[in-house]
């Protein structure tokens, strides 16, 4: 039928649309099971503009073949331009899935070439619908208060798509959100924060509280759980030990009632803190027990749109902790603030055990303005990943 299609596609040059119309409903009839003609057929349906037309063909296309790839997206194409995104994010993820796994597997060097360059095409291409999705998000943000205000919010989310670009600082990787443009600074003088004062005054407390805990034995969890195949060598010592534990107040955003019932006066001195109050994510509040002996390997944070507040209770000698660069030591009722997506580290070479309530605080730098659509951003990822996997 090749013939058929070349006369519907001389008819269309000649704008002899009725008679390319009834070529190409001849072509349809008779191709019924030939995928490269209703990919070719397609190809002519599109330049005729009737893209639905066009999808349909190359549907029938991808169903003959579900192997070919590039059928697949030019589907994927099509489905965008009918502004039916969410549709062509299924296919992206199922040519970067299909095309990753038959690269390990080939040995053909230039298929490979070409399965790598429809695969990258894919991913960028899936990015950038990932991006639209998260400033479709900020919609209202921005005709209210200006790109220009929310130009670090907008970076942060075009990194969530995967675009890349360096760190300003070489010893700052935040492993999940990265805010350009905040002055990259290991820590911060806590005479810059108006609260501390007051809730230093509540230290004696708080530590009174925690003594109890101890004294009560409450169960710790390991601080470090991560699933042992997936576990880099950096955490072997630490993955489900005891020798780093955590007793939470607050975990990725939920209060934990029955422990915050524990610490009723802790819980009223954080009523002054700035936490930082995103869904599914923060507060993140909790005493943080390191045994003698133990040591908290190099790592980095989530991100530098928040701060570590550390208000320390039980600090032996030969205790510290190093940021970025520097390295200091606690000392008991005086808060130590850093910002944790520098690379940080910790010890305690004592014969006693270390304490110090751990919590999150917005970075000053970040406005009010970005902190909503931060928020904002980050229930748009959390709704397209879930959209993703649920397919």
């Amino acid at each position: 039928m090749p013939s058929l299609i070349a006369l519907a596609v001389g008819a269309m040059v000649r704008k002899e649309d009725d008679l390319a119309r009834t070529l190409i409903d001849r072509a349809a009839d008779d191709v019924s099971d030939h995928a490269a003609l209703h990919a070719e057929l397609g190809r002519v349906l599109y330049a005729r503009g009737e893209i639905g037309l066009a999808l349909a063909s190359i549907s029938r296309a991808t169903d003959i073949k579900p192997d070919h790839l590039v059928l697949w997206m030019y589907r994927a194409q099509l489905l965008e331009a009918l502004e039916r995104r969410e549709e062509a994010l299924d296919i992206y993820v199922k040519i970067i899935k299909s095309g990753q796994s038959r690269i390990s597997a080939s040995s053909d060097v230039q298929e490979s070439a070409e399965l790598s360059a429809l695969t990258e095409h894919a991913l960028a291409t899936f990015g950038r619908l990932k991006q639209a999705y998260l400033t479709d998000a900020l919609t209202d943000d921005i005709s209210e208060h200006g790109a220009t205000a929310l130009r670090r919010v907008l970076a942060s989310a075009a990194r969530f798509a995967g675009e890349t670009s360096k760190f300003e600082d070489p010893l700052q990787r935040p492993e999940w959100l990265y805010m350009p443009g905040l002055k990259p600074q290991p820590f911060f003088d806590t005479l810059e924060f108006g609260w501390v004062s007051k809730f230093q005054s509540h230290a004696s407390e708080i530590k009174d509280e925690l003594l109890r805990l101890l004294s009560d034995k409450v169960e710790l969890e390991p601080y470090v759980k991560i699933d042992r195949n997936l576990d880099a060598m950096q955490w072997a010592t630490l993955n489900h030990s005891d020798a780093w534990s955590s007793f939470h107040l607050y975990k990725g955003g939920q209060k934990i009632n029955e422990n915050c019932n524990r610490c009723p006066l802790t819980l009223e001195a954080l009523r002054d803190v700035p936490l930082v109050e995103i869904d599914d994510h923060a507060p993140e509040v909790f005493f943080s027990i390191l045994r003698p002996g133990a040591y908290i390997p190099p790592h980095y944070g989530l991100g530098n749109h928040k701060l570590a507040v550390h208000l320390p209770l039980l600090v032996p000698d030969a205790c510290a902790i190093r940021v970025g660069s520097e390295t200091r030591g606690w000392t008991e009722g005086e808060c130590l603030i850093f910002d944790d997506s520098f690379e940080h580290e910790a010890w305690n070479r004592s014969d006693h055990i270390r304490v110090v309530l751990i919590m999150e605080i917005w970075n000053p730098d970040v406005t009010a303005v970005e902190q909503a659509a931060l928020r904002k951003t980050i229930a748009a990822l959390a709704e397209f990943n879930r959209k993703i996997s649920d397919r």
